[in-house]
C-alpha cells in the first residue's frame, strides 16, 4: 500500500516536511489481529515516485505493530521544499499488513489527530493540518482493511480517502495478495 500526496492547488502547495501516525483498530465482531508489517522501525526505503525524490533527509518510521508513525523533511541545502503534484500525485510511504492466522473481519485504519501526530509543513515551515484530521486528541477513520479467508489475489488497486488538507491530498492504494483486502485514500 502506498501513502501518496497530490494537490488540487499545484504548484502553490509546496511541501517541506510531512508526518502522520496511523492506528489499526478492530471493529466489533472482528477476530484475530492485523498489524503493520512494514516498514519496520528505522529508516524506511523511499517508495517509487517519492515526493522528495532523492532530496529527503530519510523517512523515519516507528512501527509498534498496531501503530505506525513516519516522517521526512526536504533537504534544506537543496531548497525550501517541493511542489506537490496534481493527481495522481507522488508517494510518501509504502507499507504492508500482516494478518494473524485467526484474523477475520473488518479493521479500521485511523489517523491520530493533532499537529504532533498528523500534519505537513509548507515552504515557510508553517504547520498545515489535514482538513479531515484536525488539531485535537482523537482519531479519525481514514480507511478499512477487510480480512477474509480463501480470497484469491487481487490484481487491481483500491483506494479510500484518508486526509484532506488545504490543497494537498494524501492517497493510499493497495495491491493485496492473500487474505486481506483494503481500500483507502488519505487527503492532506
Amino acid at each position: 500500500m502506498f501513502v501518496a500526496a497530490y494537490s488540487d492547488n499545484s504548484p502553490q502547495d509546496v511541501m517541506a516536511a510531512w508526518n502522520f501516525q496511523l492506528e489499526i483498530i478492530a471493529n466489533s465482531g472482528t477476530t484475530g489481529t492485523l498489524t503493520f508489517q512494514g516498514p519496520v522501525t528505522g529508516t524506511a526505503n523511499n517508495p517509487p515516485n517519492y515526493i522528495f525524490g532523492a532530496n529527503g533527509l530519510g523517512i523515519a518510521a516507528t512501527n509498534s505493530g498496531s501503530i505506525l508513525s513516519a516522517n521526512d523533511f526536504f533537504d534544506p541545502s537543496v531548497g525550501s521544499g517541493v511542489p506537490v503534484p496534481g493527481s495522481p500525485g507522488a508517494n510518501l510511504l509504502q507499507m504492508d499488513f500482516l494478518a494473524s492466522s485467526n484474523a477475520l473481519g473488518l479493521f479500521g485504519i485511523y489517523a491520530d489527530e493533532g499537529a504532533a501526530y498528523t500534519q505537513w509543513t509548507d515552504s515557510s515551515f508553517t504547520t498545515q493540518l489535514f482538513t479531515n484530521v484536525p488539531d485535537g486528541t482523537g482519531t479519525v477513520l481514514i480507511g478499512e482493511v477487510m480480512v477474509t479467508r480463501g480470497v484469491q489475489p487481487v490484481s487491481e488497486p483500491t483506494s479510500l480517502t484518508l486526509f484532506c488538507l488545504g490543497g494537498t491530498i494524501l492517497v493510499g492504494s493497495s495491491f493485496w495478495r492473500a487474505r486481506a483486502r483494503s481500500a483507502f485514500t488519505m487527503k492532506a
